[in-house]
């Protein structure tokens, strides 16, 4: 009997385990919650961290040019990017382009992996840093806010046509006789 309440126990433990987070859950098991930062389907891991410690420092009264100074300190000058898979193994974890410009913001060092399953680390700012990767919903937006018609602007505008030049000159002759004297 005691043995099929520690199986039952054990595949309540297990089921409870099995989500999305499940592997990260294992992992930062000994961490505090403001030493790590899950991703949502708003928001990457990396921008939920550096914003909590931005909030952490305003709630603290820190004025905005120290702000970059404190979230450095806080996150001990970097940050390490694990993303796991559904079974658990580890997946690319290079930033997005959102969070590398927030990481570069407040020049943090990044430790990642790679898709060829390389572990980089350094600063994004540094000339063999891996490139961005944009995330599906960026894919989309981007696509979205190319597929808008462009507004043209300064040189881009097209000139005129000749017919519409001429309209022109033609109503500028017709206000330029209109504000003639009439001779009596």
């Amino acid at each position: 009997m005691h043995e099929q309440q520690q199986q039952h126990h054990q595949h309540h433990q297990q089921k409870q385990l099995h989500g999305h987070h499940a592997a990260a859950k294992r992992l930062l098991h000994g961490l505090q919650p403001a030493d790590y930062a899950c991703n949502d389907h708003r928001c990457c891991a990396e921008r939920r961290l550096i914003a909590a410690c931005v909030a952490e420092a305003r709630r603290r009264g820190l004025p905005p040019h120290k702000v970059p100074g404190y979230v450095r300190r806080r996150l001990g000058g970097g940050v390490a990017v694990v993303r796991l898979r559904c079974d658990g193994s580890p997946g690319c974890s290079a930033p997005c382009t959102l969070c590398a410009r927030e990481l570069a913001r407040y020049d943090l060092k990044v430790c990642c992996r790679l898709d060829d399953g390389v572990v980089w680390c350094g600063r994004l700012t540094d000339p063999d840093a891996p490139p961005a990767k944009m995330t599906s919903g960026q894919r989309s937006g981007l696509k979205e806010w190319q597929g808008r018609p462009r507004v043209p602007q300064g040189d881009d505008v097209p000139a005129p046509s000749a017919t519409r030049q001429q309209q022109c000159q033609r109503q500028r002759q017709q206000q330029q006789r209109r504000q003639q004297p009439q001779a009596g």
